[in-house]
This record gives C-alpha cells, structure tokens and sequence, in this order.
C-alpha cells in the first residue's frame, strides 16, 4: 500500500503567511504605538515650552517651569546663572556690531537693549537673593 505522503505543515507558501500575519497583528499596532508615544512628548515639550514663555516676565516661578536658558542670555550667548561682569562684556561685544553708529540696524539694537535690561534685571535680583540668603 503506497499512500501519499500527508501534508506536512510547514512549507514555504505557509510560512511566508505566518510571518505576513504576524507583521500586520504585531508590528502595525506596536509602530503606531511608539509613533503615538513620540508625538504626545513633543506635544508635552512644546507645552512646557510655551507655558515657561508665557510666564517668563516672572521671575518668582519656580526652576522647574523656567526654560533652560532665558531668551534675553540667549541672546548674548551666556548660560544661566552668570554674572553682572560676563553680561556686561558680552553686551559690549554685541554692540560693537549692532550699534547704529556702526552700521547696525536700529530696530535690532533697540530690542538688544531691551534684552539687555531684561537680562540685568535678573542678574541683580538674583544677586540680591544671594546677598540676603548669606546675611541669616
């Protein structure tokens, strides 16, 4: 008695739609999961980003809401905290080419001005919390 042989599971026709199957029930579902996760961190940075600028006139908020770098040190290139003396020589370095005087563009050295206020402003508040908190 010759039978044929009984199908064997496994041939490549089979596997080929295992391997389909799963990509499409596994891998669609988890791509679109990891590309969900992405977008809600950048919407929640972008958040935070534009509640710390909303708030940035105060200067009573706390670290956690400030952004990294304020825009006006941004500006002058200087990390937060930094002193009176690099605000100042950073200032000066900026104004050498921004100043009207030399061919700068008014409108610019106006709002460099502003930028420079705003950032000496937080220089000396900071400096006066520092000089009360070591006087207790």
């Amino acid at each position: 008695m010759n039978r044929p042989p009984a199908h064997v599971w496994g041939d490549s026709l089979d596997i080929i739609s295992l391997c389909v199957f799963v990509v499409v029930v596994v891998g669609l579902p988890a791509v679109g999961f990891f590309f969900a996760v992405v977008d809600v961190r950048r919407y929640l940075r972008s958040l935070r980003r534009a509640i710390s600028t909303l708030v940035l006139r105060d200067y009573s908020i706390p670290d956690w809401a400030r952004p990294q770098v304020p825009r006006c040190l941004v500006v002058f290139d200087l990390s937060w905290p930094c002193t009176k003396e690099e605000l100042l020589r950073a200032y000066r370095e900026k104004i050498k080419t921004h100043h009207p005087d030399h061919g700068g563009d008014q409108r610019r050295f106006l709002a460099l001005q502003a930028h420079f206020e705003e950032a000496m402003q937080m220089v000396r508040q900071r400096e006066e919390a520092g000089g009360q908190l070591g006087e207790e």
